[in-house]
């Protein structure tokens, strides 16, 4: 949740500025919202929670959010959503210009879904107490695979800045990957 919410954070900091969650399974914890950020407001007055249980209901509350032009992320429980109905939230996404994040279980990795990619997010044990997390790309469409196994990286959460980060891989020298001015952030 934490990687989502900083998606949705990122997203947030332009015109569009609100974040939408539907679905008590997708519900970001609350006081990880609190705070202030780089904009005029903190990111929690700026996220809607949504209490969608049926799939019915889910799909109807993502497609709304998707087309509201104020919306700059709808974070939602995709679990149950057929491809049919992750196509209509791709156009939606597409016609009102968010971006629209599904979770799913891990028991649904094999449904069908119109998404233009596919991640999965794992917690990855870490030397100290900052969270840390192996992001797994498994597809992308119109894109050949990186290798056979996926394209995967350790990110990290740096509570000074709130910045989700690459860990160094082994091998390689520290401040080249976390302290050089250039690193990359998400």
């Amino acid at each position: 949740m934490a990687v989502l919410a900083h998606v949705a954070h990122r997203a947030t900091l332009g015109e569009r500025q609100s974040t939408i969650w539907v679905g008590r399974r997708c519900w970001a914890y609350v006081p990880a919202l609190i705070g202030a950020d780089e904009s005029k407001r903190p990111f929690v007055e700026r996220s809607m929670l949504i209490d969608a249980t049926t799939v019915d209901e889910r799909a109807w509350a993502i497609d709304l959010a998707l087309r509201c032009p104020a919306i700059a992320a709808v974070i939602a429980d995709g679990t149950g959503l057929k491809l049919a109905i992750t196509r209509r939230l791709q156009l939606a996404a597409a016609s009102g210009g968010a971006a629209c994040l599904l979770l799913r279980p891990p028991w649904e990795l094999s449904e069908l879904s119109a998404a233009k990619t596919r991640w999965r997010v794992r917690a990855e044990c870490s030397e100290n107490t900052e969270p840390r997390w192996t992001v797994e790309l498994l597809r992308c469409k119109g894109v050949r695979p990186m290798r056979r196994e996926g394209a995967r990286w350790v990110v990290r959460l740096d509570d000074e800045t709130g910045n989700v980060s690459l860990v160094a891989a082994a091998g390689e020298r520290r401040d080249s990957a976390e302290g050089s001015p250039d690193r990359r952030t998400a």
